[in-house]
C-alpha cells in the first residue's frame, strides 16, 4: 500500500468520525435533554386574550405575541392553546 492510499483512508475515517460525533451529539441534544427551539409558550392566560412568548434558533425569548380573538372566534382561542400544548407535549415525550 502507499502512503498517498493510506492517506486518503485516514481522512476518510477521520471525516466519517466527525459525522458520527455530530449525529451522537445532536441526537443527543435534540431526544435525551429535550431541546427544541423554535417554539411557543403560553404565557397569560386570560378569558379573551393569550400572551405567548416565541422562541428563537437557540431557544432564548425572541418575542411576546398577545392573541385576541374576536367574539366570534372564541374557539380559535382554545385550538391555539391546543396546539400549544400538543407541541410541548411532543418534546417531553421523546
Amino acid at each position: 500500500m502507499t502512503e498517498e492510499f493510506l492517506s486518503k483512508v485516514r481522512r476518510g475515517l477521520l471525516f466519517i468520525g466527525f459525522l458520527m460525533l455530530a449525529f451522537s451529539l445532536s441526537y443527543l441534544i435534540a431526544y435525551p435533554l429535550g431541546y427544541s427551539p423554535l417554539g411557543y409558550e403560553v404565557i397569560e392566560l386570560n378569558d379573551d386574550l393569550v400572551v405567548l412568548q416565541s422562541y428563537n434558533v437557540l431557544g432564548m425569548e425572541n418575542e411576546r405575541i398577545t392573541y385576541q380573538p374576536q367574539e366570534d372566534e372564541k374557539w380559535k382561542r382554545g385550538l391555539l392553546i391546543g396546539l400549544i400544548d400538543q407541541q410541548q407535549s411532543e418534546i417531553i415525550d421523546r
